[in-house]
């Protein structure tokens, strides 16, 4: 009997988790649009289960400041408002330069080496006009941004940034298709990823949080 119950727990734990990462996914995407009234029965037919791990799922996103649950009316993406941009990017802020202080010791040549790949393979397709998909930029954008705070000696700040950077993904992936700055950007990481692999601290720590206030600039809250 225990060992049945305890089968149950994990298949119900299993389809939370896979409801989790779809819901997850499409919010951060956009796929999904903010103030999105989400039905437990249809997101349930859709994925193929019951309505309690798609349930479950909507408390943990509520949790993590995606959906704001209404008593007696429903759940929904949540919104972002100018006040909520605001904090985030201020909240940011501080945090990835506190982090950045332990981790540059900490970024191997190997990371560094690879980041540069991936942001100079983003410039050579934007200078041949080839598409960039807002997936790929972004995902390349945040790239540098985890690996800091990845690196970094604080695992109170890992903890905490990894609840916000999906909404600051949303912020970015909304405001992409309005803002040409794929190549400042991509300019402006390439000169942080140099800073880092020269150990120079103090001016990297200037540097980064000067283009933390230029990304919010380029953002819209919505």
């Amino acid at each position: 009997m225990a060992d049945a119950r305890n089968f149950t727990v994990k298949k119900t734990s299993s389809l939370t988790d896979k409801a989790y990462c779809a819901l997850k996914e499409s919010i951060c995407s956009i796929s999904i649009e903010p103030g999105t009234l989400l039905s437990e029965g249809q997101i349930a037919k859709e994925l193929g289960m019951s309505r309690t791990p798609v349930r479950e799922s909507l408390k943990m996103l509520e949790n993590e400041g995606l959906v704001e649950i209404r008593v007696g009316i429903g759940a929904f993406v949540k919104q972002i408002s100018y006040k909520d941009l605001m904090d985030l990017y201020a909240v940011r802020k501080v945090m990835e330069v506190l982090a950045v202080r332990t981790s540059v010791d900490n970024i191997r040549k190997s990371d560094i080496r690879q980041l540069e790949e991936k942001f100079q393979a983003l410039l050579e397709k934007h200078a041949n006009d080839e598409e960039i998909t807002v997936g790929e930029f972004i995902n390349t954008d945040l790239s540098l941004h985890k690996l800091i705070i990845d690196k970094c000696d604080n695992q109170y700040i890992q903890n905490f940034m990894n609840t916000i950077f999906d909404n600051i993904k949303r912020v970015q992936t909304v405001s992409f298709e309005e803002l040409d700055d794929i190549e400042e950007s991509t300019k402006q990481h390439l000169e942080l990823l140099d800073l880092i692999a020269r150990r120079k601290k103090e001016e990297l720590v200037i540097r980064l949080g000067e283009h933390i206030d230029w990304s919010m600039s380029c953002i819209r809250a919505y």
